[in-house]
């Protein structure tokens, strides 16, 4: 500004260096230029005699070999810490996706882990595309000549990218355009292929190609690749290519191809989304394909769990279904639908006419079998063990003979499923096996789903764990999300029974944001009222409300004995009486008893025990058949040894010797703070003073400093597992499991995992 050479400037800067201690940040260095290039040149060879910094930070794809800041690196080479940021890893997007809803792995998915991205995404929820990261995406590809541009447009449409030799028979120059959109970071060449570095720049580039051009291009791209190899990804492109073209014929030809392939490989929502391209010119189509169309389009909505879809589809193919094969089978299914979308009663309807009509022409044996094991599953589903067993039987006297797998897997499962005894989890087992063993995906996510409810009903929440584990690890790999988000609901009761209140409300949160079908939620929206009611949560009467209406409105019984049970100890927090609520209690428990379900009863009697109802005899299980027989301390352990920690704890409340300030404390440190503070006003009353609860688990998981993926992992720390298994329960990589562990004791002031784990108890920190 006062006219000096630079020579002058230059030394001034460095005595400003030099006279206090200073960092000085040179941004975009790859915008600099020639002048600014010689002052960090100047500044890098004197800066280690001053009591200063120098930072320089640039984009490494925008320093080419001819940038003039190339020549300054490596002069200054040794001299100098380099510090790569590297895109944010799965892990890294989990922690700043923390309680916004939304799908890390997608998140990840679509902005390659790119900071700037990842945050507008979650800035603009809702949008796929925030303006924001549009706008900083075109402002980097206006940098390229405009014979560029035909290479962005091509690669841009090409989800799964492009090679060379397509993208030159489409656009001019472009080898060199390639690699100057490479070194701005637009592409990436990854063996031998050209596509967007990330999802989010391949939607800003696509969104910016004229209609007219990109049809043109679609249909060129058509005739390019029909000359390939027809690989899975070269065909599913193909599809693509021509529905975006809007050419009939090789759109359907395609996409039926692709389809079948998705299938096949359990790509379920990828061949979904095919055969819905199939239906968007089913003009084309005439009635037989129609009909198979649809049916195939229904059945893959409905392993992923779009169910509203699935049933519109199904309901098209019973419109026009008129054989009664297609029409029993049509019928059959549309049961099975009504069934997820909490219409019991339509589905039992539409089950029955499916096998009035399969009877009738018993031209296909096996929808016959089919339709049997439906009832079958129905009847389970009612807890109703004699008609489970009568159609159950009566789909394995068909199926056996002729080696139907499939129904023979079904019919299992349903057996399995009905009985309360070891040979229940020994049927379930073996309709898993034949389903794993002949590629049956829906029946062996079935089979999973099963033994996993059924182990947490057994309060056997190991075993429930490891059903719920192999499941959803199953389910996501096959993409069946129907049973994937059912296991989910489980895994948050289960957490709920082991007080992880953490995990259960994470798992609740996510079913009840996503899930909309009854049956879907119900087990979500029962670990969502237990959690408010012990932990103190907010909106607890809301909570509670939602699970005790569920139940009923579904009408099944183990529904109403969840949904009873939470009524139960709802009553007992807030001292209530409901003549209503009494009623739908004394309904489930009664139904309880006469199905022999010992744990469904004693889930309910306990808490009408601590109202001061009146139990009668019945098969309970062991902790109230002890408590019945007045071995209180006996019942307390029984519980304990459950897990059922806030039962135990009320109940050595009432020994002899019974020490209500333990119980207290005990509850507020297993974080069930709610619960505690119903009892301490209880024994106020009984003459012993308390100060209110006021402490929070948060207050205290907070003292620390960790993240909630940190007390995560500190929780699995607590039960003993090894950085590899912390990997397996998180579904992160080992290399982030050890970064975690390595803050935790850090931030604990721990110089071991079993000193963190001591310190973390006596801070009130562990969940379980």
């Amino acid at each position: 500004a006062g006219g000096g050479q630079r020579g002058q400037l230059f030394a001034a800067v460095l005595e400003e260096l030099s006279a206090v201690r200073s960092v000085v940040v040179f941004d975009d260095v790859h915008f600099a230029d020639e002048a600014t290039v010689d002052l960090i040149r100047y500044l890098g060879r004197r800066i280690e005699d001053t009591p200063s910094v120098l930072v320089t930070a640039y984009r490494p794809g925008q320093i080419g070999r001819t940038h003039p800041f190339r020549s300054v690196l490596g002069e200054l080479s040794r001299h100098i810490t380099r510090i790569e940021l590297l895109p944010l890893t799965v892990a890294g997007v989990t922690t700043l996706a923390e309680g916004t809803g939304r799908d890390p792995v997608e998140l990840y998915r679509a902005s390659g882990g790119n900071p700037l991205f990842v945050t507008e995404l979650l800035a603009h929820p809702g949008q796929a595309l925030p303006a924001s990261v549009a706008d900083v995406v075109l402002a980097r590809s206006h940098q390229l000549p405009t014979t560029a541009w035909d290479v962005l447009d091509a690669v841009a449409i090409a989800p799964d990218g492009l090679t060379l030799d397509v993208v030159s028979e489409l656009a001019p120059h472009a080898g060199d355009d390639v690699d100057r959109a490479v070194g701005l970071g637009l592409l990436e060449v990854e063996e031998g292929r050209i596509r967007c570095r990330h999802d989010v720049i391949r939607m800003a580039l696509r969104d910016n190609v004229p209609p007219a051009r990109s049809v043109h291009l679609h249909r060129r791209l058509v005739d390019l690749l029909s000359s390939s190899p027809a690989t899975p990804a070269g065909i599913s492109s193909l599809a693509h290519h021509a529905v975006q073209g809007a050419l009939p014929d090789p759109a359907v030809r395609w996409s039926l191809v692709a389809a079948s392939r998705a299938a096949s490989a359990g790509a379920h929502r990828q061949a979904a989304d095919h055969y819905e391209n199939v239906l968007r010119f089913r003009d084309t189509l005439d009635d037989g394909q129609l009909a198979d169309v649809l049916d195939a389009s229904s059945y893959e909505l409905y392993l992923v769990g779009r169910l509203e879809e699935a049933s519109v589809r199904a309901a098209e193919v019973l419109s026009t279904a008129t054989e009664p094969a297609a029409r029993g089978r049509a019928l059959r299914w549309m049961s099975r639908l009504a069934w997820f979308q909490g219409r019991s009663g339509e589905a039992e309807r539409h089950g029955r006419a499916a096998v009035v009509v399969l009877e009738a022409g018993r031209s296909d044996l096996h929808e016959l079998a089919f339709a049997y094991s439906n009832l079958a599953q129905l009847a389970m589903l009612r807890s109703d063990g004699e008609r489970t067993r009568h159609w159950a039987t009566r789909a394995l006297e068909i199926a056996r003979p002729a080696g139907d797998v499939e129904v023979i897997a079904h019919a299992l499962n349903n057996l399995g499923s009905s009985l309360d005894d070891p040979a229940s989890a020994q049927l379930l087992e073996e309709s898993l096996e034949l389903a794993l063993g002949h590629h049956l995906g829906e029946h062996a996510a079935r089979a999973f789903t099963n033994l996993a409810y059924q182990a947490a009903w057994r309060h056997d929440l190991s075993q429930a764990e490891d059903h719920v584990r192999c499941g959803m690890d199953y389910t996501e790999a096959s993409d069946l999300d129907t049973w994937w988000w059912y296991m989910r609901g489980t895994r948050a009761r289960v957490h709920v029974m082991r007080g992880r209140w953490r995990h259960a409300a994470s798992d609740a949160e996510a079913v009840l944001a996503t899930q909309t079908q009854p049956v879907m939620r119900h087990e979500a929206l029962v670990a969502a009222a237990q959690l408010a009611m012990r932990t103190g949560g907010d909106h607890v009467e809301e909570a509670v409300g939602a699970a005790v209406r569920a139940g009923p409105a579904i009408g099944e019984y183990q529904r109403l004995a969840l949904s009873a049970a939470v009524a139960s100890e709802w009553l007992w927090l807030r001292r209530q009486e409901s003549e209503a609520l009494d009623a739908q209690i004394g309904e489930a428990l009664t139904a309880a008893l006469r199905r022999g379900d010992p744990w469904g009863a004693a889930s309910i009697a306990y808490w009408q025990r601590r109202r001061g109802r009146p139990i009668t005899g019945g098969d309970y299980a062991e902790p109230v058949q002890l408590e019945l027989r007045g071995d209180l301390a006996g019942a307390a352990g029984a519980w304990a040894k459950a897990h059922m920690t806030v039962h135990a704890a009320l109940l050595r409340t009432e020994l002899p010797d019974g020490n209500g300030v333990g119980a207290v404390d005990e509850l507020v440190a297993f974080g069930a703070t709610g619960t505690a503070e119903a009892l301490r006003v209880r024994l106020h009353e009984r003459g012993l003073h308390l100060p209110p609860i006021v402490t929070r688990r948060t207050e205290a998981e907070n003292r620390a400093g960790l993240t909630n993926r940190q007390m995560e992992v500190l929780d699995c720390l607590g039960r003993g597992l090894s950085n590899a298994d912390i990997a397996d329960e998180l579904y992160i990589s080992q290399k982030t499991a050890e970064h975690h562990v390595s803050a935790i004791l850090m931030k604990l002031g721990a110089r071991s995992r079993s000193e963190a784990v001591a310190r973390a108890r006596e801070r009130n920190m562990l969940w379980s």
